[in-house]
């Protein structure tokens, strides 16, 4: 989320520099598609951090999953398409070359973050409903051995 954030404020300040063969998107694409990343990743976090998903953590594992995946190749996109254009800005040249890249990066993070939350809920198996011994002999331990023999 930081990563977006940063390549959206870096975006948004470089927008007010003169740059010449700009086409009309190109100041919209690239704040809409990274912006929605952030903000839908804000509110799943949001929506997980107040405990709202305690009820049904299943629907809620799999609707973040979803959203953070389509919402991150979004942001993806709209960052190639910003850097794949050739804009020849005359103030900050080096510095309009940042977002894009970053912007990318986040949306990176985020594909990799859906996938490490899809393989650590994937294979969660369910809980016995057996108790756990919680005395030494109840859990067959002997307790004459100490810890080095």
């Amino acid at each position: 989320m930081l990563v977006c954030l940063a390549a959206l404020a870096l975006f948004l300040a470089q927008t007010w520099d003169v740059c010449l063969d700009k086409p009309d998107w190109y100041d919209i694409l690239f704040p809409v598609c990274v912006g929605l990343n952030f903000v839908v990743e804000l509110l799943l976090y949001m929506i997980f951090s107040c405990g709202a998903t305690v009820k049904y953590p299943g629907k809620w594992v799999k609707a973040d999953i979803i959203l953070n995946f389509i919402f991150s190749l979004i942001g993806i996109i709209g960052s190639v398409v910003t850097i794949a254009t050739t804009v020849k800005c005359t103030e900050n040249v080096s510095f309009h070359k940042i977002p894009g890249p970053l912007g990318v990066a986040g949306g990176g993070l985020s594909v990799v973050g859906c996938a490490a939350i899809f393989l650590m809920y994937r294979y969660v198996e369910d809980e016995e409903d057996s108790q756990v011994p919680q005395t030494p002999m109840e859990r067959d331990i002997d307790l004459r051995k100490s810890m080095h023999a």
